[in-house]
């Protein structure tokens, strides 16, 4: 049986060849792992930047690399290319790109993501500090605003 996580792109050309979403995510964390493994400069910045281990710092940057187009699983995101969506996935769509990928993928690590994180320790013992450090790494680096989301879930706009 084939997993749902794989009906869905990321990346595609205009002449219908198109990479898939999973994939993607898994590509960009390991380039990103590769990259900080072989500058060592770089490393060395972003944990004085941060104040952050290295081998923490590492797994972060990884992990956030990693997820870092969560929001494109959006339906809103896969019908920017509905010939795609209907050799994927079978169906069509009509939802509107009316928020970001990037948007919405912050808005489920603020409203889902976060809370079990920090329960289960996924990144280690987290400050303030360092949940601002993930905000930015999620893409937002500056206030961000959830009055697209108030009183509706992120699901909403993910399509479920």
């Amino acid at each position: 049986m084939r997993k749902e996580y794989f009906r869905y792109w990321g990346k595609a050309g205009s002449d219908g060849t198109y990479h898939l979403l999973p994939y993607h995510c898994l590509d960009v964390a390991a380039v990103g792992s590769v990259l900080l493994r072989k500058d060592r400069s770089l490393l060395q910045k972003l944990t004085e930047i941060s104040g952050v281990d290295k081998q923490t710092l590492s797994i972060w940057v990884v992990f956030f690399l990693g997820i870092h187009d969560i929001g494109k699983f959006s339906d809103g995101f896969q019908n920017l290319r509905s010939d795609l969506l209907l050799k994927l996935q079978a169906r069509e769509s009509t939802k509107g790109y009316s928020i970001r990928h990037d948007s919405l993928g912050f808005a489920l690590w603020e409203q889902r993501l976060w809370e079990v994180a920090w329960q289960e320790k996924w990144l280690g013992p987290i400050s303030e500090e360092r949940r601002r450090l993930c905000r930015s790494m999620c893409g937002k680096a500056g206030p961000f605003r959830l009055g697209n989301f108030k009183g509706r879930g992120y699901a909403q706009f993910l399509g479920a």
